[in-house]
């Protein structure tokens, strides 16, 4: 949900040279520092054309058009102090340059071509994958995600919340940070009772596999932002796939009951979608924390993105 993608429109384009200080200083133009940092590195020449990317809530994006192939340049927000610091995602520039060499083989992810710093900040350079940001279809998605977690993840990832205790301990933490405590109050009161305890399984994860973050193309579906990836329950990417707040805040469609059944089925490990089942009431609840949480920090359409979060909880109750 705080991701860096790019998943929607360009914006006004601005030339590699004649751009200047106006272009450094301005809301969608690359700063000269990171324009001369991927000039550095051969990424791009004097000539080249940058598109501002939309989509992403942390990181800016631009699409570069260059004689060698067309490029995407990431530049990371800087980490935040508390409390502004993001309670359930990350934004770690060397965490997603690992994943991007350790997938280079894949097809999972795009080819990472450079990274670094400069004085803008940490930045990446990867090859643009041509295709359909959000176009994937409920069993590609699914098809994806499996292979991501049937992968071995590196030693040193995060290791997510394991079982409906350290999901809820999340959810706590989050409500701790809210300024809204008639929100908070209300949370508390709809926390999910019982337990699903942890079952220790340790797949690759994403972190952030909304669909907006993968990429229909010819050869596959193409996972971008790893920023926040880990190791854990896969459990825990079904749910950010399926959460109808995190739909909402990408503008994809929010599944049916069918739909996302169809889901799990093309998912195809029974095991692991009947546990994602027991546990959706937490991760429900954790989301809407979430929500309640950016609704705080000035989120101005996370309220309707809580209230379908505290619908499908309520559907679990059904």
């Amino acid at each position: 949900m705080d991701s860096g993608a790019y998943k929607t429109k360009r914006a006004t384009p601005w030339a590699g040279s004649g751009a200047g200080p106006a272009v450094s200083g301005s809301e969608d133009g690359p700063p000269s520092d990171v324009r001369n940092w991927v000039a550095r590195n051969g990424h791009a020449d004097g000539q080249g054309i940058w598109h501002r990317l939309r989509g992403g809530r942390s990181n800016r994006c631009w699409r570069v058009e260059g004689p060698a192939g067309d490029v995407v340049v990431k530049l990371y927000r800087e980490v935040l102090a508390e409390p502004a610091r993001n309670p359930m995602f990350g934004n770690d520039p060397r965490a997603e340059t690992s994943m991007l060499r350790a997938l280079a083989r894949s097809r999972l992810a795009p080819e990472l071509l450079a990274a670094g710093r400069c004085g803008a900040g940490s930045c990446i350079v990867y090859r643009h994958v041509e295709g359909r940001p959000g176009g994937a279809t409920l069993s590609e998605s699914a098809a994806a995600l499996r292979r991501v977690h049937e992968m071995t993840p590196a030693a040193g990832l995060r290791r997510a919340p394991d079982g409906s205790a350290q999901i809820h301990a999340q959810g706590l933490g989050i409500l701790a940070r809210c300024t809204d405590r008639g929100g908070v109050e209300r949370l508390m009161d709809l926390a999910p009772k019982g337990e699903v305890r942890p079952k220790g399984e340790a797949c690759l994860l994403h972190g952030d596999p909304v669909p907006a973050n993968m990429i229909a193309a010819a050869k596959g579906v193409v996972l971008i932002d790893w920023q926040y990836p880990g190791r854990g329950d896969p459990c825990e990417d079904l749910a950010i796939h399926l959460s109808p707040a995190m739909r909402h805040a990408y503008a994809s469609p929010r599944l049916s009951s069918e739909e996302e059944e169809d889901f799990l089925a093309a998912y195809g490990r029974k095991e692991v979608t009947d546990r994602y089942r027991a546990l959706a009431p937490w991760y429900h609840w954790r989301m809407a924390a979430y929500c309640l949480w950016r609704t705080g920090q000035g989120g101005t359409d996370d309220a309707p993105a809580m209230s379908a979060e505290l619908e499908a909880l309520a559907l679990c109750g059904e």
